[in-house]
């Protein structure tokens, strides 16, 4: 993991709903776009962007039938 990569995901992980979102997703190993909007009580739009620099940072996946994955972060 080279240092940009690194940045990347702590920039992630820096915002409290961000890291909120990708906990949630992590212990149950994966979770629907609406499930993460019930659970976090927060809007679709909100939940939506915040998945996008989880999947920037290749902290989670979004697979075709919108189910959300975590990804094993190697050192």
């Amino acid at each position: 993991m080279n240092r940009s990569q690194i940045e990347k995901i702590s920039k992630a992980l820096a915002d409290q709903t961000r890291l909120r979102i990708f906990e949630s997703i992590s212990r149950r190993g994966h979770m629907t776009c609406g499930e993460l909007v019930t659970t976090r009580g927060v809007t679709p739009a909100t939940v939506s962007h915040h998945l996008k620099i989880l999947s920037e940072a290749v902290l989670i996946y979004l697979n075709l039938s919108s189910i959300l994955y975590t990804t094993p972060i190697n050192p």
